[in-house]
């Protein structure tokens, strides 16, 4: 379809489920190459699903109207979230909770009421979030990412270096997994740029704030374009 869009004949046979048993990945930022990765070990038999609309963007209610109005789906009737009222319940509070963090970090990284960092409150809300993320087993391209987020955050701040470190070290092993130990990935890379520009403590460069401030900012303006927040 040009530039318009690709029609992945695999692909498509895979059913949607907001609590997928798999992920997928573009192939090095190619666009006409999807990889399927199982998020779990998965039983002979077992249908292989994965969301089409994740659970991160928008509410509930509006994901699940999106489902019906793109896909003819009725998500209510059998995902294993939105058939679930207790399970449908902690989704609303996965979604609240990454609106408050893409929120704050919005608001310490652009516009005209820019706030200053509170780095202690960045890793309460990620931490909280890491939780719902391990509940839902979310997609690992999210999770990597919240990890480089909250090492982006250590850095501009010059505080807790030793998290900073741990929360790469994590980012590394989940974008391995993800992409079978490929190491020319794009996940592998972006890990691999934040670990060398915090080995070689540029971050304590004066002029290190802005660019690292303005590479968060690129990051949540991604998941602000999904209509997160």
């Amino acid at each position: 379809f040009g530039n318009s869009g690709h029609l992945y004949v695999h692909m498509s046979r895979v059913n949607h489920d907001c609590y997928g048993n798999s992920s997928y990945m573009h192939l090095n930022h190619r666009d006409d190459v999807q990889i399927l990765v199982a998020k779990k070990a998965i039983k002979a038999g077992e249908e292989i699903t994965f969301a089409y609309k994740h659970l991160l963007y928008n509410t509930p209610a509006e994901r699940r109207q999106e489902l019906r109005q793109t896909y003819g789906i009725f998500c209510e009737r059998q995902c294993r979230i939105c058939s679930n009222p207790t399970l449908e319940k902690r989704a609303r509070e996965l979604s609240q909770a990454q609106r408050s963090y893409l929120t704050y970090l919005r608001d310490c990284c652009n516009g005209t009421h820019k706030i200053e960092m509170d780095l202690g409150h960045v890793l309460e809300l990620g931490s909280k979030l890491r939780k719902f993320y391990d509940e839902f087993e979310v997609h690992s391209s999210p999770y990597i990412q919240l990890l480089n987020q909250l090492s982006i955050c250590c850095m501009i701040r010059n505080q807790e270096i030793k998290k900073c470190r741990k929360f790469l070290d994590e980012a590394m092993e989940i974008s391995l997994a993800f992409t079978g130990s490929d190491s020319e990935s794009a996940p592998v890379q972006e890990v691999k740029q934040l670990q060398l520009f915090l080995s070689s403590k540029m971050y304590t460069n004066a002029d290190s704030g802005d660019m690292l401030t303005h590479g968060l900012w690129e990051m949540v303006s991604v998941f602000l374009a999904e209509g997160t927040v």
